[in-house]
């Protein structure tokens, strides 16, 4: 479009000179000559609408024509609990206490060290927190101190003791548990 404009103006500008100059000398005025491209209108740009992508198929996979095999659940043996020994958890086992979702009552915390044979245990040694025999929180060692947060459950463990086991290792010391509670207490025992 814009080669055809200068096309035309260049041709009018040509044909101004040729009418200037007379073109064959005979003495009647000339007409002036006005440009074409003076006279047309400015070109206008009117953008076409972009196309719309259409979203590609998303491609699906043919149902399977054979059945998949579904594995059967694998059963554990089961072992029986060795009898307590000497020196052994018997009141707290060190073991994976059911986690008990929380409810709107604060917790009971635990806070101290841990020591067997009067030495601090490594870090990632196991204290487990037991009431009534059965394990209801535990903690790994982490410099020298363990953390337990033992949680409200039904019935209410208000009141009720607490023993301790250190990698599975009655604890000399036990506590109470009270709703909101923060105790500070090292926990020692002996092999």
């Amino acid at each position: 479009m814009r080669s055809t404009v200068r096309l035309l103006a260049s041709l009018g500008i040509a044909l101004t000179i040729l009418a200037g100059l007379g073109c064959g000398g005979s003495d009647e005025p000339v007409e002036t000559l006005v440009p074409i491209a003076a006279t047309l209108p400015s070109p206008t740009f009117t953008p076409t609408p972009a196309a719309t992508p259409t979203p590609a198929a998303t491609p699906t996979r043919a149902a399977a024509s054979t059945p998949v095999a579904t594995p059967s659940p694998v059963v554990a043996p089961t072992i029986p609990a060795p009898s307590p020994t000497p020196g052994v958890a018997a009141n707290c086992p060190a073991a994976d206490p059911a986690s008990t979702p929380p409810g709107d009552v604060p917790p009971n915390i635990f806070l101290g060290t841990a020591t067997i044979n009067g030495q601090v245990v490594p870090d990632g040694t196991n204290v487990t927190s037991c009431i009534d025999g059965e394990p209801v929180a535990s903690s790994l060692v982490t410099a020298g101190m363990f953390l337990i947060t033992v949680e409200q459950r039904t019935p209410s463990l208000d009141g009720k003791e607490v023993a301790f086991s250190i990698d599975g290792v009655d604890a000399n010391e036990t506590a109470v548990w009270s709703i909101g509670g923060a105790v500070l207490i090292d926990l020692s025992a002996q092999r």
